[in-house]
């Protein structure tokens, strides 16, 4: 469940975009978690093609982290603070002035991680 504090500046697209920039750098540290593994273990017997969709996963996203920053400060919008703990993941923010928090606790996003990396690897089946 998001917890968001909502400076009256604001809009439900802003909100969005400060969802991505709470979401999508956690996506990222999975991908370059699981490929430092495919890579450094030999989980794989043929590791190649693993490596190439987690490398081609992690471009995506980092494109797409730089698109939402880029399109945060179009918006007026400052993160000045991140904080992720087993419970959460939070930014602090400021909105054209004023501050806000955008919250986000563990069990309520698990799911939306898992659509974010089945589409990154191109497995987006639109479940």
């Amino acid at each position: 469940m998001s917890n968001p504090t909502r400076p009256s500046g604001a809009s439900a697209e802003e909100l969005q975009l400060l969802r991505n920039a709470a979401l999508l750098p956690v996506v990222l540290s999975v991908f370059e978690a699981d490929l430092a593994v495919a890579r450094d273990e030999g989980t794989f017997p043929i590791p190649g093609p693993y490596i190439a969709l987690i490398r081609r996963a992690v471009r995506r996203l980092a494109g797409d982290i730089a698109r939402t920053e880029r399109l945060l400060r179009q918006c007026g919008i400052e993160i000045w603070g991140e904080g992720r703990s087993h419970r959460e993941i939070a930014l602090q923010y400021d909105c054209r002035g004023d501050r806000g928090r955008y919250a986000l606790t563990r069990g309520m996003f698990a799911g939306e991680l898992e659509l974010l990396m089945d589409y990154y690897l191109g497995l987006f089946d639109g479940r």
